[in-house]
C-alpha cells in the first residue's frame, strides 16, 4: 500500500538522499501508525520512508563484523529499498534497527526435536525464546519414537510423542501464555484510549509508549503475546459489558476484599466478575489530527459552499456537534436527472432547548464558516441545515459522517481522544436523544442501534462512569426495539454531570443506588474504624454500596488515613456484576499482554489477568 502513489519532494531532513518521499493519505496515516519509529512518548521520529530505509538497512547491516563491512552492506540494503523496489515484511519494517529485542517474523518452524530427553529440553527453549518474544512456533514431533518403543538405556518403553506433547503444551499455555487471551477487536483501556486488541500489539510491538488502566493506576505494558487461533466465548453481564476471551482467560473477582483472577471456565452464570472503573485518559494527551485532502468536485455535483473551513484536529467543540448529529441529524441527500449523493446535514433542535440551538449554530459558523439555514420543523422543534459537499466528503473521509441510525456506532476516533474530547461527544449526544428522568430516574440515553450505546458505555466507563442499559421491545406494536442507556447512583451521576456537560442536565443528583455494591465481606476486609463508616451503612447487611464507600474515603481522608485511603482506592477502582450469560463465538486469533507490577488489564470494561504473571 505504502507505495502507491507517492511522490517525491525537495528533501527538508537529514535522511542521505537528495529527495524525500512524501506520502499521501491513508499511505501516510499506515506509515506514521504502523512503521514510524517512536520515541518513548510515543512520538514521531520518521516521518519519510527514506528515514526508515536508513534504519532498516542499518538494523541488517549491523551483524557485519567490521565497520567498513557493516557501511558497505548498509548502502547496498539501502539501494535495494529505496523507490520501494523491494518491500519486507510488516514486522521487519516496524522492529529492524529498534534497539528492541522483538522477532522479525510472525511465524516459525523449528527443525524437530532429537529423539531424547536432552534433544526435547533443549527443543522446548528455542520455542520458548521464540514465544517470549512475539512468535509463533511450529513444531513436527514426528521424530520422536513411538508409544512402547524399547529403550535400552534404562531397560523400559517409551512413552511415545503424544505425552512429549503434552509438555509443550503446558510450555505454551502455562508458562508462556497463561492460557487466556482476547479477541482481535477487544478494546483494551489505555492510556491512549480503547484500542483494539490486534492494533495495540502491533504498536507496543513498534515501542510505542502505552500504559494499561489498572485499579491502582496506569502501569505500563512489558510484553506482547500473540497466541495463535483459540476458540473464544463471549462474557454479558448484568449491566450490559461484555468481554470476548478464550475459556482459559481469567477474570477479576473479589475473594476476602482482595482482587483475584480465576478462568473463565470455573465461573458460571450468576457469579461476580469485575469492572473496572477507569480514570480517562490524560487530558495532556495530543489532539487527534484529521485529514484534509483536497476536494474533486465531480461534474454534476453542486457547486454550492465549497469554501469551507475544515477542522485539522478532533477538538471537543467538534465532538460536540459530531455527537448532535449522531443523536438527532440526517445525511441530506441531493438528486439531479444524472446525479444522486450526499449534500449536506439536518439537525433537529426541541424549541425548548434554545441555548443548545445557539451552540450548534455557533459552532458550525466557527468550525466551518458557513452559514447554516434555520427553519421552523414540525411539532416544537427547530431544524438546522447545513449544505456543502466539501464538507461532507471531508466527514466521510475521516470516518465522522453519521452512519444510518440503526447501524450508528461511536467514530473509531473518539475512542482515541483525550477525555475532554469524548465527554464532550457524549454531551452532545446526550443534548440530542438523552434526559435527565430526575433523582432515582438517573440520566438516560435513548438509541435503536445496541452497539452504539455499547460504545458509550464504555467509554463512560473508562472515565469513571458505570451504566446499564435497558432494553425496551415494541416489535408487538410493530416498531424497532429501543434501548437506553441509564446512569444511577449520586456519584456516578455527579460525575457524568462534570464529564458530559449538557444543557438538559438538570443537576438533580440526591440519590444512592443499591444496584452498585459490593459484599460485605469486601469491606469487613478493609479493617477500618467504626468512627469512619457510622451513619452511612449498616455493617449487618449483607452488601455495601459504592456511594457509602466513597463517603468513608472522604472521612478517612480528612483524618489523614493514607494506608486506609488507598486500600479504599483499590477497591472503588473494581465494581462487582454478575454473569448473564456465556456464549461460544467459534475460532479465532487471539493476543494477550503483560502489565508491569499490577499484571491486570481491562478488555470491554471486564477486569482480567495478563499473560504469565499475576499481581
Amino acid at each position: 500500500m505504502l507505495e502507491q502513489e507517492a511522490r517525491s519532494v525537495e528533501n527538508s531532513g537529514d535522511t542521505g538522499s537528495p529527495t524525500t518521499t512524501q506520502l499521501e493519505g491513508i499511505r501516510q496515516k499506515v506509515f506514521m501508525d504502523r512503521y514510524s519509529l517512536k520515541d518513548p512518548d510515543g512520538n514521531a521520529l520518521e516521518f519519510y520512508p527514506e528515514q526508515l530505509w536508513q534504519r532498516v538497512a542499518r538494523g541488517i547491516a549491523a551483524v557485519e563484523q567490521t565497520d567498513e563491512k557493516r557501511a558497505e552492506w548498509e548502502k547496498l540494503f539501502y539501494e535495494a529499498l529505496t523507490n520501494f523496489q523491494f518491500v519486507p515484511g510488516g514486522r521487519i519494517l516496524a522492529g529492524v534497527g529498534t534497539g528492541h529485542q522483538v522477532t522479525y517474523y510472525n511465524c516459525f518452524v523449528i527443525p524437530s526435536p532429537e529423539d531424547s530427553r536432552q534433544g526435547i529440553l533443549d527443543n522446548l527453549k528455542v520455542m520458548t525464546e521464540i514465544m517470549a518474544r512475539g512468535g509463533g512456533v511450529g513444531i513436527n514431533l514426528s521424530t520422536l519414537r513411538p508409544r512402547g518403543s524399547y529403550i535400552k538405556t534404562v531397560n523400559g518403553t517409551a512413552s511415545g510423542p503424544c505425552s512429549w506433547a503434552q509438555l509443550y503444551s503446558v510450555a505454551t499455555g502455562d508458562v508462556i501464555q497463561q492460557g487466556g487471551c482476547f479477541g482481535p477487536a477487544e478494546r483494551i483501556a489505555t492510556d491512549r484510549g480503547l484500542i483494539p486488541a490486534a492494533e495495540l500489539a502491533d504498536r507496543l510491538d513498534r515501542s510505542e509508549a502505552i500504559q494499561a488502566q489498572t485499579h491502582k493506576g496506569f502501569r505500563p505494558f512489558t510484553s506482547v503475546f500473540r497466541n495463535g487461533i483459540k476458540d473464544l466465548y463471549e462474557v454479558e453481564t448484568s449491566r450490559g459489558y461484555r468481554v470476548r476471551v478464550t475459556m482459559d482467560h481469567k477474570m477479576g473477582v473479589l475473594r476476602n476484599g482482595e482482587v483475584v483472577t480465576i478462568p473463565l471456565r470455573e465461573l458460571e452464570e450468576g457469579d461476580e466478575i469485575l469492572l473496572l472503573v477507569g480514570e480517562g485518559t490524560h487530558n495532556e494527551m495530543p489532539l487527534l489530527p484529521l485529514n484534509t485532502s483536497e476536494y474533486v468536485r465531480s461534474k454534476m455535483s453542486t457547486t454550492l459552499n465549497e469554501k469551507v473551513t475544515l477542522p485539522t484536529h478532533m477538538t471537543p467543540e467538534l465532538a460536540y456537534f459530531l455527537g448532535y448529529v449522531y443523536g438527532d441529524g440526517y445525511v441530506i441527500r441531493g438528486k439531479k436527472v444524472t446525479w444522486a449523493d450526499d449534500k449536506g446535514l439536518s439537525l433537529v433542535v426541541a424549541n425548548n432547548q434554545p441555548e443548545a440551538q445557539e451552540r450548534l449554530i455557533s459552532t458550525i459558523r466557527d468550525l466551518f464558516a458557513l452559514e447554516p439555514v434555520v427553519s421552523p420543523g414540525d411539532g416544537a422543534c427547530t431544524v438546522i441545515r447545513v449544505y456543502s459537499r466539501v464538507l461532507i466528503e471531508w466527514l466521510k473521509e475521516n470516518g465522522i459522517l453519521k452512519q444510518k441510525a440503526n447501524a450508528v456506532r461511536v467514530p473509531e476516533v473518539i475512542f482515541r481522544s483525550p477525555s475532554s474530547v469524548v465527554g464532550s461527544f457524549i454531551a452532545g449526544y446526550f443534548e440530542a436523544d438523552g434526559c435527565d428522568r430526575g433523582h432515582k430516574g438517573g440520566y438516560g440515553i435513548d438509541s435503536i442501534s445496541l452497539d452504539m450505546l455499547k460504545d458509550m458505555q464504555l467509554l463512560l466507563l473508562a472515565n469513571g462512569i458505570v451504566s446499564h442499559i435497558h432494553t425496551q421491545d415494541r416489535s408487538a406494536q410493530g416498531w424497532q426495539t429501543i434501548y437506553r442507556l441509564i446512569v444511577t447512583g449520586a456519584q456516578f451521576k455527579a460525575r457524568f454531570s462534570t464529564f458530559a456537560k449538557s444543557f438538559k442536565d438538570q443537576q438533580r443528583i440526591g440519590y444512592r443506588s443499591h444496584r452498585v455494591s459490593y459484599p460485605m465481606e469486601a469491606w469487613k476486609q478493609l479493617a477500618i474504624p467504626g468512627r469512619y463508616y457510622q451513619g452511612l451503612f449498616d455493617s449487618t447487611k449483607e452488601r455495601v454500596s459504592h456511594y457509602a464507600l466513597t463517603r468513608v474515603r472522604e472521612r478517612v481522608q480528612a483524618a489523614g488515613g493514607v494506608e486506609m485511603v488507598e486500600r479504599l482506592d483499590a477497591l472503588l477502582g473494581t465494581l462487582p456484576d454478575a454473569i448473564v450469560s456465556i456464549t461460544p463465538l467459534g475460532p479465532s486469533e487471539v493476543y494477550d499482554f503483560e502489565v508491569d507490577e499490577v499484571h491486570l488489564l481491562a478488555g470491554g470494561g471486564l477486569y482480567t489477568s495478563n499473560s504469565r504473571r499475576e499481581h
